[in-house]
């Protein structure tokens, strides 16, 4: 899954996008990671997104084209997501009151460590066997996107998913901010061949 992500992405230069050209939805520049996120998605047809921290809708509007249902989480009101797949909440208490599963989370709401991590571990309680989650700004390229008005201390959560030692991981530093991928070492699809 990843190698075919990984060729469509850096070899197929007439499906590569182009980082620079205006996204359709709101004329808003689509940052890097949907374009990522987005082929994670397709390659293994996951169904439903979930999405902490919505900003101005650039990679939650590109994305939802790929899934059957995406839902947004979000303290201020995006009136370009339906009501019935937004949440005008903190994260904690949309995990609070939150019964659905999904494939994919991409979370870049607070970036201070402590509530990073509280989304994480919330997020993979919420996630489907083979998902994935994403997180944003786990790799800031200088000293001054380690503030709080960046990415704050949102790098730490490379060291404690390794610590946690059942999760496999990767951080991919594009852009300014980084971008990590998350799933559970016991959902790699070959462990039940072994069994």
């Amino acid at each position: 899954c990843l190698e075919k992500i990984r060729r469509n992405m850096f070899f197929n230069k007439k499906n590569q996008p182009n980082n620079h050209q205006d996204n359709d939805i709101n004329q808003v520049k689509l940052p890097s990671q949907a374009y990522i996120i987005a082929e994670v998605i397709k390659g293994c047809r996951f169904k439903n997104y979930l999405e902490l921290g919505i900003y101005y809708g650039a990679t939650y509007n590109y994305i939802k084209q790929f899934v059957d249902r995406a839902v947004g989480v979000d303290i201020e009101h995006k009136d370009f997501i339906p009501e019935d797949k937004f949440f005008c909440m903190t994260t904690d208490e949309f995990f609070a009151q939150n019964q659905e599963k999904f494939d994919a989370v991409f979370i870049d709401a607070a970036h201070e460590y402590d509530q990073v991590k509280k989304d994480f571990d919330n997020a993979m309680r919420v996630l489907n066997k083979g998902g994935v989650v994403f997180l944003h700004d786990t790799d800031p390229y200088s000293k001054e996107y380690m503030g709080e008005t960046f990415c704050n201390d949102a790098y730490k959560m490379n060291d404690y998913i390794a610590n946690q030692g059942i999760y496999s991981f990767i951080t991919i530093p594009m852009d300014e901010t980084g971008l990590s991928m998350v799933m559970k070492k016991d959902d790699c699809r070959y462990r039940e061949f072994l069994q």
